[in-house]
């Protein structure tokens, strides 16, 4: 495994920072577009490859090419993940208890409740995994349902 360029990561803009990595709404870091359930979401890591805490460090890329070359091509490493609450890319977009990138649904525990059943899908299953830049790649279980999910009509 190579030394990490903590220079170089220090010195290439985050994804965090791009313009639309700033919406609320649920579109591609990169290009901007917002295909509804077709975004994954990813979490900025740090120039020592640790993730970032918080919901403005998860960033989210359409599945164009162009995009994922962007990405691939970042000094910064960006680990693919499920979400959380309020940003599951899939599902919360337009639940009506999505608030920015919060979910105020009142069975979420952050929010008081006894808990907010979410089911999670393995979209590779039977996939077989290589090794990434830190080893093994973990497989990232994508947000299906959401017991509290309530579409906005």
């Amino acid at each position: 495994m190579g030394k990490i360029d903590v220079a170089r990561i220090r010195s290439v803009r985050p994804l965090s920072d791009y313009e639309n990595a700033k919406s609320d709404a649920f579109v591609c870091v990169v290009c901007g577009s917002s295909p509804r359930g077709l975004l994954t979401a990813y979490r900025e890591c740090n120039e020592r490859d640790l993730p970032e805490r918080g919901a403005d460090r998860v960033v989210f890329l359409c599945r164009s090419e162009k995009c994922y070359r962007v990405l691939n091509a970042h000094p910064r490493l960006y680990n693919q993940v499920t979400g959380d609450p309020g940003h599951f890319p899939a599902l919360c977009g337009t639940c009506t208890f999505r608030e920015g990138r919060s979910c105020t649904h009142p069975d979420l525990k952050a929010n008081g409740g006894e808990g907010l059943k979410i089911g999670l899908g393995d979209p590779f299953r039977g996939a077989i995994c290589v090794l990434g830049r830190n080893g093994p790649l973990k497989r990232v279980l994508i947000a299906s349902t959401c017991a509290g999910l309530e579409e906005k009509t």
